[in-house]
């Protein structure tokens, strides 16, 4: 089912140019966050400046990656180790990027979800369609999308 704020909610994010928190009515202070990471330019940036941030202090942090390099991946947490950010790293495969978070949430009881916000064209989007709104249809957990 789609949520009745999607379409709204998402021209509201692309204008954004700082993250945003988007969070179900009953929300609660997070004790787990994951983190998706592409392994792209941008997501590695938003990992850096997620070191530089309290945001994940205190958080059991899980990093998350679907069908990147796992090269990628342990660079990533190494990038957080270094920060003094424990965290637990995971490589999923799957034909749902979006899906395959999710499943890692539910399984895992994660209540905070950090992602980068919309890295694709607008006509390359169109075709294959876009992680950020998927996650914003499908998921229940707060959500904080970085810009």
């Amino acid at each position: 089912s789609q949520h009745p704020v999607g379409s709204h909610l998402e021209s509201v994010i692309r204008l954004q140019k700082k993250p945003l928190l988007v969070v179900p009515e009953n929300y609660s202070a997070p004790s787990r966050a994951m983190i998706a990471y592409d392994g792209g330019e941008e997501s590695r940036s938003n990992l850096e400046r997620l070191t530089m941030s309290p945001l994940l202090r205190g958080l059991e942090c899980h990093l998350v990656m679907v069908n990147g390099k796992k090269e990628e991946l342990l660079t990533a947490q190494q990038i957080l180790r270094d920060a003094g950010i424990e965290n637990s790293t995971t490589h999923l495969t799957g034909q749902s990027v979006g899906d395959a978070l999710i499943r890692y949430a539910g399984e895992n009881a994660v209540d905070l979800i950090v992602m980068g916000a919309y890295g694709h064209s607008r006509l390359r989007q169109f075709f294959i369609g876009s992680h950020t709104s998927e996650m914003l249809q499908k998921t229940q957990q707060p959500l904080l999308i970085l810009r």
